[in-house]
């Protein structure tokens, strides 16, 4: 890993293996704890063509952090492409750090033959939701959702 002085002001980055203490914890300050760094780094090794992670590196650290799922899709020419996670540290928001972690995925997005990107967030989320907006993202699908067991 590259030494933290040795950084722009802010670097993104494709994660790897490597990085996934950080990335662990990163996730759990997101989504709560979904297991340690070995669990992150296999997930990360599993995901490998499908779904990558880009880090926001400041020279104080990891900023946050977003994912991108791009899967080949049958009824369509051009793969579906999915934002499954955005996240920036409360002390990294309001500084652009979210703006290009999108702007990095959506290059990555492109570069793998996508069209368009997709994401989701939360109802009551408005202030995701005017982020997104104020990106150019607009919402044209009701999408629905229900458990399911064996």
């Amino acid at each position: 890993m590259a030494g933290m002085a040795d950084l722009e002001p802010t670097q993104i980055r494709l994660a790897t293996p490597d990085d996934a203490t950080v990335l662990a914890e990163l996730i759990a300050e997101f989504n709560g704890s979904q297991g340690d760094t070995d669990e992150t780094a296999a997930r990360l090794r599993a995901c490998d063509g499908l779904e990558v992670a880009l880090i926001a590196w400041t020279p104080a650290g990891a900023a946050g952090f977003a994912c991108l799922r791009v899967t080949p899709a049958i009824g369509s020419r051009e793969p579906h492409t999915l934002l499954t996670e955005l996240y920036v540290r409360e002390r990294f928001r309001r500084q652009g750090i979210a703006a290009a972690l999108v702007q990095r995925a959506e290059a990555l997005a492109l570069e793998r033959g996508a069209d368009s990107l997709l994401l989701f967030t939360g109802r009551q989320n408005v202030g995701a939701q005017a982020f997104y907006e104020a990106l150019g993202f607009e919402s044209p699908w009701i999408v629905y959702q229900r458990p399911i067991a064996p």
